[in-house]
């Protein structure tokens, strides 16, 4: 949806996307912080997890690229297409591989870092840090895109 919004079309949801990607953004980010720190306080679970997470990982691109190629089923989208958002997919796999603390796993997925490049945008639309005044619906930005946030200020 936000390929649209960069479109100037449905602009309606626009705010919406935004609330909704942040939130889960944040979900995302605090339950890998809170899997490395739980990691931290007993040095076995990384390496007794590791296979159900690499397991649950591979599930996941095999899910959401049977959901891409259902979305897809008429062709590409103006502005982005099936095989750039499966490379991105991959690519935000290994992200949250190495987010939850497992660093070798890095570049677990192959891909392609060009067509994943082409969807880097999706960084700038989520990570900002925006509040908006409810009853004018203006967000009111403060500051650019924040992709390097650090839980460990907020302690």
């Amino acid at each position: 949806l936000y390929s649209f919004q960069l479109r100037n079309l449905l602009k309606g949801i626009g705010q919406q996307m935004k609330w909704s990607v942040r939130d889960e953004s944040l979900h995302s980010k605090m339950g890998c912080k809170l899997y490395r720190d739980m990691c931290k306080e007993n040095e076995q679970l990384l390496h007794l997890c590791r296979e159900d997470i690499i397991k649950a990982a591979e599930t996941m691109v095999i899910l959401e690229s049977s959901y891409i190629d259902k979305m897809f089923e008429a062709g590409d989208i103006e502005g982005i297409s099936a095989n750039d958002l499966k490379q991105f997919i991959k690519k935000r796999a290994n992200e949250k591989l190495v987010e939850l603390g497992y660093i070798d796993l890095g570049s677990y997925f192959a891909y392609d870092k060009k067509a994943a490049s082409n969807l880097d945008w999706f960084y700038h639309l989520t990570g900002g840090v925006t509040h908006t005044d409810f009853f004018a619906i203006r967000p009111t930005d403060y500051s650019k895109a924040n992709e390097g946030e650090d839980f460990e200020d907020i302690w």
